[in-house]
Parts: structure tokens; C-alpha cells; sequence
């Protein structure tokens, strides 16, 4: 910038210009004002033309205004200095039955928190308090999605239930205050007489939960007897003779009890548009459905906390197919209270040559993402885009999707395709009957299903299917005569219930079809034992070879068995009857016969 008085001159001296009393400076832009919660990208003491001063929010802001400015010639910015405001985030969504919110206010900003409690009979499962957080990378406001639920106190309620009724008896007193020779009279008439509001019977699982509760509220009062004691004799009685009741009634068969996804019904989902990449609800269920059956999570929580950056794609050196690997996070059986406990083995999921291929499924769901939600740390269950509001490739928002959609998951996709008493539970059953009925051993389903204990997986395979069902009803009118098809000798597929064993010398077993059961198209069974060097061993170890011929539960059909042992003594003797030498009998040993006494007088003389 040139400075100088209007009537300053210049002279000019052979080919050089003179000047009196000018000079020439930068032009400098004013100093920003201090604003809380941004901060310059490159602080400088001063601004001059033509530099630019850049700027950013702090972590839960967002600017107002243009992040980059310019010093203009003329010394000035070209836009107002941006400020920063906190991120919003939308009105919680509480759990059911939570009780109101400490705050009112219906706006919510960066760093707010909600104070909640359950409704009388619930009780809290959480810490009761959600805070407005930044996701991530993704620079948007979202509530803190730890697990939160209110979950029923079946104590209190239950209690609940028997003052109700003693109340109705004209008795004011707590249980914990009436002596026992009271107590039991009363619980036995109280077993006997409840019922719903309704009028309709309780099932018979609910009295023992009942009766629990009153325990569990005498124990803690420090009551002097047990329900188990024998001074409650008459209200133990009294509650077995109710569940004989309820059963004769017909109660007692779990009618709402989940059931397992056959595989006739998988297909129905498939034919029905459920499983799949249709619209937004049904690719992220398809997802959700083969997560929960393949890699054995939990069907709202675990799959809750899942991230992007916890599920890998790897391809196999062996086969060179591309697979899926979770790297699991805390569980409902490894909370990581107790040290090292991650499952010993990453669940995998591997792609197959099919119309329900759930890497294809995987990868179509990448491609629908909006590029803020590629982050490692980003939710991987987001919350779909209406489709009629769809208007580009990306169908879901960047805010994770709630945990009662994640619920309502398989409920919805069964609602649609006409199938009854499905819940997320069901597809967990899924795995395990899929896996037993295959014929995997129980220690290797715990490794996929996650459970620490073989004993756990019984309570998810201790019903028939319906396909097991009508298979076992058509054996016993005599429509089959036996279970699956016939094993052949050119059949080479190790499935379950049919085992291949491999060939040795001794003992040999053959196999020829019995007259009575021979047709125009005769099969002849061929089995023979896996190599165990049987010339070298005892009949000890034939016999042990033998055992294991039929050890994981073979099925034969229309077989007749000829069960050959060549052995030879090892202290050369000759055989001491004239049977063939590849049977050994030992000797008879003799037995002396006592013979009962006919009089039961002792004294008699015989």
C-alpha cells in the first residue's frame, strides 16, 4: 500500500523517479474475536494480504458460517468469522416401562444427560443414564446406545399378587411377621385358589416362580423356615396337586415357546422377498438373520454393539473363497468380568454358490452406506432411509438403528412371509438343531455358537421339528419302515447317520441282504473298520475295533451280519472243542445249585 500526502510530488532525474515523503506497507486484516469452542487450523499473530485464516469446531460443535476467510486488499475479511454450535441430539427413545425423564426440555445439545428410572415392578438393567455423544467420526449427535432396559421384578410383582389376596382374607400383616403354622395354611389356599384377572388359568411354570419369589422375600427378611421345610408340607402338597390340576387341564406345553426356522421355512422367506437385497429392511434383516445363525449373536444387544470395523473380510488360501470373520465383543456369557474368556475360535462365515450368499449380501450392503458411516469405529446397524424417500444409492441415515427395530427384526420378516411364533430367539435355535441334526459333536458347536458349556446347548434342541414329526409319525403307522434311506455299498457322502469306514483284514464283517427282505433291485452293505493293525493285537483290541465300527450312531438297513475273529492263542494250544479255529470258547466252569429250603423254620434239620 503506498502512503503519502495528496500534494507530495516526485522528481524525476535521468531515467530515476524520486520520492519525498512516501512509503510502502503490507496490508494487514483485523485480529479475530475470541469465541469459545473453535480454534484456528494455523494460528498466526498476524493476517495480511492475501493470506486466509482457516478454522474448526471442537468435538460436539458445528460451525456457522464459511470455515475459510481471505484478507482482502482493502484490509478486511471477505465473510464474518464463523462461530460453533453444539451438536443436537433428538428426544431419547427410554426403554419400555421407564419411568419420566429428570429433564423436561425437549431440545438436547452436545453433553446433555437424561436421568431415568423404572415404574414400580421393574426393575433397571443399566445405569439410568443416557448422555448426548459425538459418533465417532461421523460428527453427528447421538444418544450413549449401551444396553438400558427395564426389565420385571417377578418378586415384587408376585408379591404383590399374594397381599392382594390376603388382603381379600381380612390379614393386614407381611408374610415375613406370620408365623409359620399360619403361613402354610395360607399359601396352600392361595396356590389352590389364584387365577388371572381374566378368570383364566396360570400355567403351571408360574407357581414355581411364585413360590420362588416368596422365598427369595423370606430369605431376605431372614425368615425362620424355608418354603422347602417340612412345616410347609401342606402348601408343597397343595402346589403339586394344582400343577396335576393344570396339567389335565392342558397347560404346561409352552404355547408361546419360539420355535426354530426349518429350512421349508427359510425357503418361504427367500420366495416371499425376505432374504435378500430388496429395500433397505429386508438387506439389513438379511444381514441381521444370517449374522445371528452363523455367527450365534444375540438378537438385539450383541448385535447392538456391533462395528464396522469388527467384521473382516478375508479370503482362504486353501480354496481361495472370500469369508467373513467377527472379532466378538462383550457378550451375555463373556462380560469380561472374569480375565481372558474371548471364544477361542473367530466365528467365520464363507461364501457360497448361491442365491442367499451372505458375502454378496455384505458387499451390497457397503455400497449403500453414506461414505460418513465407513469408519471402523461406525455403528454397523444404521437405520434405514424410508424407500420412498430414497433418492440416491444410499439408503440408510448415519445414526444406528434402535434397539426395539433390532427386536422386531424377525417378528416383522415372518409377519410378511406368513409364519407363527417366530422371534429372534428362534434363529438361535436355528443353529444348533441345524448343526446336531448334521451330526457335529457338541465341543465343536460351542466354539460357533459361543456357549462355554455343552450342557447349555440342550436347551436349545429338546423339541421335534415338524419335519422330525412326520417322519417319526410315518414310521410308527407303518408307512416307512425305518429312518432315511438305505445306506448302499456305492454310496462315499459322510452325513449323518450314514458312516464310511475304511477297509482291514480281521475282523472282517460282510453284509447280504435276507431272503425275507430281497427285492427286484437288490442292495448289498459294505462296511469295513478303519485300519487298526489287527493281526498285532488281543481280542482286546478286536473287540475295541469293533466297538468303534458302529460309534457314531450308524443306521443299516435290510443287513445281515457275519461276524468273523481269526485269532490264535498265544501259548500255542491246540483248541480244546471241535468248533472252527477262528472261535475261542473257554472252558465251562461248573456251578454247585442250592436248593431252597421248603419250610421257612429256620431250625429244620436237613
Amino acid at each position: 500500500m503506498l502512503q503519502g500526502a495528496a500534494s507530495d510530488t516526485a522528481a524525476v532525474n535521468r531515467n530515476h523517479l524520486f520520492l519525498s515523503n512516501f512509503n510502502c506497507t503490507c496490508v494487514k486484516c483485523p485480529q479475530f474475536k475470541n469465541i469459545s469452542n473453535i480454534q484456528q487450523t494455523i494460528l498466526l499473530t498476524e493476517y495480511r494480504f492475501p493470506e486466509n485464516a482457516s478454522f474448526q469446531c471442537k468435538t460436539g460443535y458445528t460451525i456457522k458460517g464459511y470455515r475459510q476467510l481471505f484478507c482482502l486488499e482493502n484490509g478486511t475479511w471477505n465473510k464474518e468469522q464463523p462461530t460453533c454450535a453444539a451438536l443436537q441430539c433428538r428426544p431419547p427413545r427410554l426403554p419400555t416401562h421407564a419411568s419420566k425423564t429428570v429433564k423436561g426440555s425437549p431440545m438436547y445439545y452436545y453433553g446433555d444427560s437424561v436421568h431415568f428410572g423404572c415404574e414400580h415392578g421393574y426393575n433397571l438393567k443399566g445405569t439410568g443414564n443416557l448422555k448426548c455423544i459425538v459418533n465417532g467420526s461421523l460428527q453427528e449427535a447421538v444418544w450413549s446406545y449401551e444396553s438400558q432396559t427395564c426389565e420385571v421384578n417377578c418378586t415384587k410383582r408376585d408379591l404383590k399378587l399374594l397381599y392382594k389376596w390376603l388382603v381379600g382374607k381380612g390379614e393386614l400383616r407381611s408374610i415375613e411377621n406370620i408365623p409359620h403354622n399360619e403361613l402354610d395354611p395360607f399359601l396352600s389356599e392361595f396356590y389352590i385358589t389364584l387365577k388371572k384377572e381374566n378368570g383364566q388359568e396360570y400355567e403351571p411354570g408360574t407357581f414355581d416362580g411364585i413360590r420362588a419369589s416368596i422365598e427369595r422375600h423370606l430369605k431376605d427378611k431372614e425368615y425362620s423356615h424355608s418354603l422347602r421345610d417340612k412345616e410347609f408340607n401342606l402348601s408343597t402338597r397343595a402346589l403339586s396337586a394344582k400343577k396335576v390340576q393344570l396339567k389335565k387341564l392342558g397347560k404346561g406345553h409352552k404355547p408361546n415357546a419360539s420355535k426354530a426356522v426349518s429350512k421349508d421355512e427359510e425357503d418361504l422367506l427367500l420366495e416371499q422377498g425376505q432374504l435378500g437385497d430388496g429395500t433397505p429392511r429386508i438387506l439389513i434383516f438379511s444381514l441381521w438373520y444370517y449374522f445371528t445363525k452363523c455367527f450365534r449373536l444375540r438378537g438385539r444387544n450383541e448385535h447392538r454393539q456391533i462395528q464396522l470395523g469388527d467384521i473382516l473380510m478375508k479370503k482362504d488360501p486353501v480354496d481361495n473363497r472370500q469369508y467373513l470373520e467377527l472379532s466378538e465383543r462383550r457378550t451375555k456369557t463373556r462380560d469380561g468380568t472374569k480375565g481372558k474368556e474371548n471364544r477361542k475360535v473367530k466365528p467365520r462365515m464363507y461364501e457360497n454358490k448361491s442365491d442367499r450368499c451372505p458375502i454378496q449380501l455384505f458387499k451390497a450392503y457397503l455400497l449403500r452406506l453414506p461414505e460418513n458411516a465407513m469408519e471402523p469405529e461406525s455403528p454397523f446397524y444404521l437405520t434405514c432411509i424410508p424407500m420412498e424417500r430414497v433418492e440416491s444409492m444410499i439408503w440408510f441415515y448415519t445414526r444406528p438403528m434402535g434397539e426395539n427395530t433390532l427386536a422386531n427384526l424377525m417378528p416383522m420378516a415372518a409377519k410378511e412371509a406368513g409364519l407363527d411364533r417366530k422371534t429372534n430367539h428362534s434363529v438361535r435355535k436355528t443353529t444348533i438343531k441345524t448343526l446336531r441334526k448334521a451330526g457335529i459333536p457338541r465341543d465343536k458347536i460351542k466354539h460357533i455358537s459361543g456357549h462355554k458349556s455343552t450342557s447349555s446347548i440342550e436347551a436349545y434342541d429338546d423339541d421335534l421339528s415338524d419335519d422330525e414329526q412326520r417322519e417319526y409319525s410315518d414310521v410308527l403307522t407303518g408307512v416307512k419302515s425305518s429312518l432315511g434311506p438305505s445306506v448302499t455299498a456305492n454310496e462315499s457322502d459322510n452325513t449323518y447317520n450314514k458312516v464310511a469306514l475304511q477297509k482291514i483284514d480281521r475282523p472282517t464283517v460282510s453284509h447280504q441282504i435276507s431272503p425275507s427282505m430281497a427285492t427286484s433291485s437288490q442292495s448289498v452293505c459294505s462296511y469295513t473298520a478303519a485300519p487298526n493293525n489287527i493281526h498285532e493285537q488281543s481280542s482286546k483290541g478286536a473287540s475295541e475295533a469293533l466297538s468303534n465300527m458302529f460309534s457314531k450312531g450308524t443306521v443299516l438297513n435290510n443287513c445281515t451280519f457275519n461276524i468273523n475273529f481269526n485269532m490264535e492263542q498265544s501259548n500255542g494250544e491246540s483248541q480244546r472243542h471241535s468248533r472252527p479255529n477262528y472261535c475261542y470258547e473257554p472252558p465251562r466252569k461248573t456251578f454247585k445249585r442250592i436248593l431252597p429250603l421248603e419250610s421257612s423254620d429256620e431250625s429244620q434239620e436237613l
